[in-house]
């Protein structure tokens, strides 16, 4: 476990280069620090005023470096977080022992009706069964952590059908709460780029347990792809949104439409909205490109560089240099106003995508390795700020680990243990 001479002092500092075991550790820990902070027991979730959490964060702790989560109970972001991973280890430790496919890695061809059948029966049913069962479970240890309405009927739903009937579960047009979005980080980690498929359909169909609704389940997509890309480090954070975009929304369309084929016509006009309202972010944060820029930079990358046109070496070089750009007036009031107008109803956070949005920005605003200005950001705002929290921090273990972290944030928070041992078991499935 990562020490520290002073508990106000960072665990790691920003020169220390963190292993990938301590990566996936630390995003695991970290997406709960993020929840019990940004909850703080209730108050500071419900706190509609920014700037009088952050007096309070000043009067009481002196600083972000002041706070010991002792006694600062996680919400049901966590609960439902440590329930998806429970559910992964398991299904993944069954079917490797069991599989004609030990390295488990499955994908579908959306022209072969087989392949697709295939990739639902060996695949996603049986990892969304474990999944529901695990979510039905864990509302159990609801109590004081403020679980979402939405996330509590979808789980009434399985727990009366029988997780057997979790396709059923019907298109919500009030789906779209992050609900999603703050459970899904770690199905990134376990599902690296030769699963790409296996992220797409797991963390999509998580959210449809819940949130059947295109806002709830891309938010889902969303916290898992980034999470991904973190522990990766290939990607840097400001191109993961228009990979997101042009990368993989078209194969998670054609995965909704030709394998799913579940609710398509109904979700059709809310996927796009989704995409134009993400695009729409990218745009103000100077990180958009066109698809056809982003799609000739992608087939570049897989030839040799001295095979390049002019075009492609243009297109690479676009991508490459994209950088967020922010205000330079951008106080707690100014983030309030701007993750506000996100917001579908004025709680800023609370839907699929603005969740990720204000996630997002926190990670690109902070830079490489600034954990305070990251939770600053992402944890302590006027809206849903334990959901922003717990995505944003978990990104920010999966790429920076434990480095300039308090170790008073995290050294006592609730489920320790449990996160350890899941952590260590993804970490052992991540390598086969």
């Amino acid at each position: 476990m990562i020490s520290s001479s002073s508990p106000q002092t960072p665990s790691s500092s920003s020169s220390t280069t963190p292993d990938l075991a301590e990566r996936f550790l630390a995003a695991v820990i970290l997406g709960a620090v993020g929840d019990a902070i940004g909850y703080r027991n209730g108050s500071w979730e419900f706190n509609t005023d920014g700037e009088s959490i952050h007096y309070e964060l000043q009067k009481y702790y002196g600083s972000l470096g002041g706070i010991d989560v002792k006694g600062w109970r996680v919400s049901d972001d966590t609960v439902m977080h440590l329930a998806s991973l429970r559910a992964l280890v398991t299904w993944m430790k069954r079917h490797v022992s069991a599989s004609q496919n030990p390295k488990l890695i499955y994908s579908f061809d959306e022209k072969d009706p087989n392949s697709c059948q295939e990739f639902m029966t060996q695949f996603v049913d049986p990892l969304m069964q474990e999944m529901a069962k695990e979510y039905i479970i864990c509302w159990d240890d609801m109590g004081g952590r403020a679980p979402g309405p939405t996330c509590g009927k979808g789980v009434r739903f399985l727990e009366h059908k029988g997780v057997d009937q979790w396709q059923a579960y019907p298109y919500d047009t009030r789906g779209g709460g992050c609900g999603g979005s703050m459970r899904a980080m770690m199905i990134g980690a376990l599902y690296g780029p030769q699963r790409r498929d296996m992220l797409i359909a797991a963390s999509v169909e998580s959210g449809r347990l819940t949130h059947n609704h295109p806002n709830g389940f891309l938010g889902s997509l969303i916290s898992a792809l980034f999470t991904a890309y973190a522990i990766e480090k290939t990607i840097p954070p400001a191109q993961w949104g228009v990979m997101f975009l042009y990368d993989i929304m078209p194969r998670t369309r054609i995965y909704l439409e030709k394998v799913a084929v579940r609710d398509w016509k109904e979700m059709e006009n809310e996927i796009t909205k989704f995409e134009v309202k993400f695009a729409q972010y990218l745009k103000e944060r100077s990180l958009y490109l066109d698809e056809q820029v982003v799609k000739l930079a992608l087939s570049a990358q897989q030839k040799s560089p001295d095979s390049l046109s002019n075009e492609e070496k243009h297109a690479l070089q676009q991508v490459e240099n994209l950088q967020p750009q922010f205000p330079k007036q951008y106080g707690i009031q100014e983030r309030d106003d701007f993750y506000r107008k996100w917001s579908f109803s004025g709680w800023a956070g609370a839907s699929g995508d603005d969740s990720c949005i204000i996630a997002y920005d926190s990670i690109l605003c902070a830079g490489p390795n600034n954990y305070e200005v990251m939770m600053l950001h992402s944890a302590l705002h006027a809206g849903d700020s334990d959901s922003t929290g717990t995505i944003a921090a978990a990104w920010y273990g999966g790429m920076y680990g434990f480095n300039n972290v308090f170790k008073k944030n995290w050294d006592n928070i609730e489920k320790k243990q449990e996160m350890t041992e899941l952590a260590a078991s993804l970490y052992e499935l991540y390598k086969l």
